[in-house]
């Protein structure tokens, strides 16, 4: 059984990532089209 404290950081980390990313996609892409 995984802890729910150990959960959320983990969840947090990637949600993250996964925000830093796109971010980054979306702003290389505007900067290809301009």
């Amino acid at each position: 059984m995984i802890k729910l404290s150990e959960l959320i950081p983990k969840v947090g980390t990637v949600a993250g990532f996964l925000i830093f990313t796109t971010w980054i996609t979306i702003l290389m892409g505007i900067l290809a089209l301009t």
